[in-house]
């Protein structure tokens, strides 16, 4: 996996005020991204 520069998701969340709910939420839709990312590399190789 690659290293993506930007801003951790911690910060994110706290500087826009998240619960727990919607960091939870937050976390879910990355963890969707990485598992479609994943699956799109695994059928091209």
């Amino acid at each position: 996996m690659e290293y993506v520069k930007g801003k951790p998701i911690t910060d994110y969340a706290d500087q826009n005020h998240l619960n727990i709910r919607e960091r939870l939420e937050l976390f879910e839709q990355v963890c969707q991204a990485i598992q479609h990312a994943h699956y799109c590399c695994a059928r091209v190789a």
